[in-house]
């Protein structure tokens, strides 16, 4: 990576057997940053099925959607796993991590980067409507997270468990407050404005 240039903020997305989401997801991020001089770097990591990627072949529907997209075909299954190997793709100031489920709010997201200064994490916002449901009672997801890219390298890799994501932004809140800038966030009981939250 030495002399690759590096982007204010890099998304990573981790998609399984949904194509479908995966290009929603690129489409709100291309379309909320496309007049915006903020700089990004779009990485997709595929952990789908061998039968799922060769019949509705992913990479080649991304390269339609936009050539600087980074496909990656990672065969092992796991997330934590996948994730490890996006963040080694490209050099950025901030990472946000993506799913092929939930809807974020990615204007938001955009004003959350123009705005960025020397905060470590910085808590995005979910579309109103789309606020997902947990299965745990843990108060953020790791998708409603802007990490500083030196913060994120402290902690990392990701844990290879099943919640390996969780555990790496649970050990992220023990250590570091939670900027928020934003009335609709992703947590119970929240009031509106800036606002830190810590675990």
């Amino acid at each position: 990576m030495t002399g690759a240039k590096t982007f204010k903020n890099a998304f990573i997305i981790h998609t399984a057997n949904n194509n479908t989401g995966a290009l929603a997801t690129v489409r709100r991020i291309l379309s909320a940053f496309s007049s915006s001089l903020e700089e990004i770097k779009i990485t997709v990591v595929d952990t789908s099925s061998i039968n799922y990627k060769r019949r509705f072949g992913l990479k080649l529907l991304l390269k339609i959607e936009s050539d600087s997209v980074i496909y990656i075909d990672h065969n092992a299954h796991g997330k934590s796993t996948a994730l490890n190997k996006a963040l080694l793709t490209s050099k950025s100031d901030y990472v946000s991590f993506r799913n092929d489920v939930d809807i974020i709010d990615e204007q938001h997201t955009l004003s959350l980067i123009k705005r960025l200064g020397d905060e470590k994490l910085v808590c995005a916002s979910y579309s109103e409507a789309e606020r997902p449901k947990f299965s745990h009672s843990f108060p953020l997801r790791l998708e409603s997270v802007i990490f500083q890219r030196d913060v994120l390298n402290e902690l990392l890799p990701f844990p290879s468990t099943e919640y390996g994501d969780l555990q790496l932004l649970e050990r992220a809140l023990s250590l570091y407050e939670c900027q928020c800038f934003c009335s609709s966030l992703l947590l119970s009981g929240s009031d509106s404005g800036n606002t830190s939250y810590a675990a």
